[in-house]
């Protein structure tokens, strides 16, 4: 049985160390990262004392580090063995060193190399840029579970980073405890990657260094082979290792003592003809040379010969941290030998894929595949494109197509296929049906009748039920399969593999109707109330070649909500009065957007939507404000947190006399400055004076601002309880971002919407 524990050799702990302060962190944060409620085991980890398996190998992957390199591995001793049987164990180590030795390049150019995007030729090193993957615990298509179920765990996976399907297992996990393991994921999973990566490790020693590795394109095994006298898997062994001098008894002598690692990638892209004979050659050679650990790749959908005596797992998503692994190594390896430079470039997109805006963008980080064109766009120009719906549509074309053209994969059409076109028609049509019905995932049953129905409308002549029904399960295998777009989350309950896809598609689906997008744009722009139609609403803006009227129909929507909300009308009318005793009111626009979000949104970022980079460069009273502000807010937050950071005295001491013009309240800023501990001062007085002072004194900033800067005293409130007015504010959003983002409005009609926005005309003549 494997070690459950493990401790860092002396080196390791060096390594480890120095990772560790490169981060920044404290041992309390790297324990929390790991859901360690203390840090124990975290200063184990550091001293080299033994700790949990799973907890080694987590900090690990958090420092960014490779256990095996970290940890002292456990030395197994050598079972009594006759003279005979000594003597050929020493024979097959001879051959498997010979072997090794003479292939070890072969295997680093087969598996070593692998391209960053789709769209560049460049490759990188696949061990600069591989990052560690999870596995489920349970495959995700078994699982008897209901659509509310899923609906439910899906929303405790938004709120906290908890997988929908419970535990997740490392590669180590899976590994160390099975022999005949079959790897499941949809297209862009990682599988190859994974398989790749796999025989790198062996090659170089880390993972089972008494074997020969022997990564194996299936697609290629099967095409290559299928016309041979002998086409056996054990053939094709030994003609690889011929030149390595190994006659057949040899390659029977190293198989029967288990001294090959076989890695078997794309069952499913065997052709359909050739798949029978593939599938019982690889079930004959496990069960007759048993002792050997053989590794297979598959589709989850193309799943549908149990191997015996295999284990099933299936990769999981990628989560936040893996995301941000995989980025960092991403721009280190393609910054052209700049690590300082590949960093830099990674902070940058990790940043703004957190902005709230770039809610969709996250979502399809999920897939490395998605991740990895992610990364090379932002590169390009160090920002996500305005035409958020190009990405999309990249993205789409990948799954449907160019992923398996770039891969040499040529799926065979049956009767049952369909075009592209007419696959993203259908598609369309599905995500439309499914969002407005507010479904995430939905019965296999749904899927099914949609498909019919689409089928019957482009039919020459109406189809019986049964034909529909059988063609209808063709067609929706043929998408999980090729594209993976439509996944099979449990038992015959599916959803679109990325919301963002769903969302997209129902945008196309509006403008790819003529015959009623008068009336669909009209139904969508009252949807703006709602915050689970933003992402469609922008993305139909973007796609349509005017955006004039929809445009003017959101407005309409987002003006008429103060009239009914007196909440709201008042919360306007007070920005107004406050905008309107500023000396800087050249750009009342963006200072009014300014505000607004950055009372109710703590960040006054929706300013920069209507002039770029607004907020760098404030004017003098926008700058004091700014910053008084963000210091009542870290100072409501300090509060909830155990050991104060005290991040608002930078903040706030940054206020000088320079840029406050008024004595009084320069004045009541020093009085309340000398009130402050120094800033150097520990954790513990900073502590002691935030319980003792930092009420009294948070109340009397707030004072000063209500009296000296035009504040209201319910601006303060926290911004959990805003209430109708943050619903106000996400409409606002998302009305800005169509009127100045990526879709075309004309310049008079933006000038008559830019004297209604914000509700202008209604405020000042209420």
């Amino acid at each position: 049985m494997a070690k459950r524990s493990l401790n860092a050799s002396e080196r390791g702990q060096v390594i480890a160390k120095q990772a560790f302060q490169r981060t920044g962190w404290t041992q309390a944060y790297l324990a929390e990262q790991v859901g360690l409620e203390t840090r124990q085991s975290v200063w184990k980890f550091f001293t080299g004392r033994p700790i949990e398996r799973h907890i080694f190998i987590d900090l690990c992957f958090q420092l960014d580090l490779e256990w095996q390199e970290i940890a002292i591995l456990p030395q197994f001793p050598i079972p009594n063995a006759t003279v005979s049987e000594e003597q050929t164990d020493l024979e097959a180590d001879t051959w498997v060193q010979k072997v090794r030795s003479q292939l070890r390049g072969q295997i680093q150019a087969q598996c070593g190399a692998l391209q960053s995007s789709l769209d560049i030729t460049q490759p990188v090193q696949l061990n600069q840029v591989y990052t560690g993957v999870n596995f489920l615990s349970n495959l995700s298509h078994q699982q008897w579970l209901e659509v509310s179920d899923l609906q439910q765990r899906q929303s405790s996976s938004n709120e906290e980073e908890v997988p929908l399907y419970g535990s997740t297992l490392t590669s180590i996990d899976i590994l160390q405890n099975q022999d005949k393991v079959v790897i499941l994921g949809k297209p862009g999973a990682g599988k190859t990657t994974f398989l790749r990566h796999m025989a790198l490790e062996c090659n170089e020693g880390r993972y089972k260094p008494e074997c020969i590795p022997v990564f194996l394109s299936l697609r290629t095994f099967a095409t290559q082979t299928q016309d041979a006298t002998d086409s056996s898997l054990l053939t094709y062994l030994h003609q690889l290792w011929q030149r390595c001098g190994l006659d057949i008894k040899q390659v029977k002598g190293l198989l029967d003592r288990g001294r090959v690692l076989l890695l078997l990638d794309g069952l499913d892209e065997v052709p359909a003809s050739l798949n029978q004979s593939i599938l019982t050659q690889i079930q004959q050679f496990s069960e007759e040379y048993y002792q050997n650990q053989i590794l297979i790749t598959c589709r989850i959908e193309a799943q549908h010969y149990h191997f015996q005596g295999f284990n099933y797992i299936e990769l999981a998503d990628f989560q936040k941290s893996q995301v941000e692994v995989f980025a960092r190594r991403y721009f280190v390896a393609t910054a052209r030998n700049s690590k300082t430079g590949g960093l830099t470039q990674a902070a940058q997109f990790l940043e703004q894929l957190r902005q709230p805006e770039n809610q969709a963008l996250q979502n399809l980080t999920a897939s490395p595949l998605l991740l990895g064109l992610i990364c090379s766009i932002f590169q390009q120009r160090m920002a996500f494109p305005t035409k958020r719906a190009k990405l999309y549509q990249a993205g789409l074309e990948i799954l449907l197509e160019r992923w398996d053209q770039a891969r040499g994969i040529k799926r065979e059409a049956d009767e049952f296929s369909l075009s592209k076109p007419e696959t993203i028609t259908l598609l369309c049509q599905i995500a439309a049906t499914t969002f407005a019905e507010g479904n995430y995932y939905f019965e296999q049953r749904q899927v099914l009748n949609l498909i019919a129905d689409y089928l019957q409308s482009i039919a020459p002549e109406p189809q019986d039920f049964e034909t529909l029904w059988s063609r209808s399960a063709a067609i929706l295998k043929s998408i999980e399969l090729q594209s993976g777009l439509l996944v099979q989350r449990a038992k015959e309950v599916y959803s679109f593999s990325h919301l963002t896809f769903q969302e997209y598609l129902t945008a196309r689906k509006i403008i790819a109707t003529p015959e009623t997008i008068d009336e669909s744009l009209s139904q969508l722009a009252t949807q703006i109330t709602d915050s689970r139609w933003r992402e469609v609403i922008l993305l139909t803006a973007s796609l349509l070649p005017n955006a004039n009227t929809f445009v003017q129909q959101l407005l309409a929507t987002v003006n008429d909500i103060p009239s009914s909300q007196p909440e709201v009308q008042n919360f306007l009318g007070a920005v107004q009065t406050k905008v309107s005793t500023l000396q800087a009111t050249d750009q009342p626009l963006p200072i009014t957007a300014f505000y607004i979000s950055l009372i109710l949104r703590d960040d006054p970022g929706l300013a920069n939507c209507i002039a770029p980079n607004f907020t760098q460069n404030l004017p003098t009273d926008l700058a004091i404000d700014y910053a008084l502000f963000l210091t009542v807010r870290a100072m409501q937050r300090q509060g909830t947190q155990d050991l104060p950071a005290f991040t608002f005295l930078p903040t706030f001491l940054a206020i000088d006399e320079s840029i406050c013009a008024d004595p009084q309240l320069w004045q009541s800023l020093q009085d309340l400055k000398d009130q402050l501990p120094e800033e150097s001062a520990d954790a513990e007085t900073l502590q002691a004076w935030y319980q003792q002072q930092g009420q009294q004194w948070q109340a009397a900033l707030q004072a000063v601002m209500v009296k000296y800067r035009g504040f209201q005293p319910q601006w303060f409130s926290d911004l959990n309880t805003q209430g109708k007015l943050k619903d106000y504010f996400g409409m606002l959003q998302t009305l800005v971002e169509c009127l100045y983002g990526d879709c075309y409005v004309s310049p008079l009609v933006r000038a008559e919407l830019e004297a209604q926005l914000f509700g202008f005309n209604k405020v000042l003549t209420a």
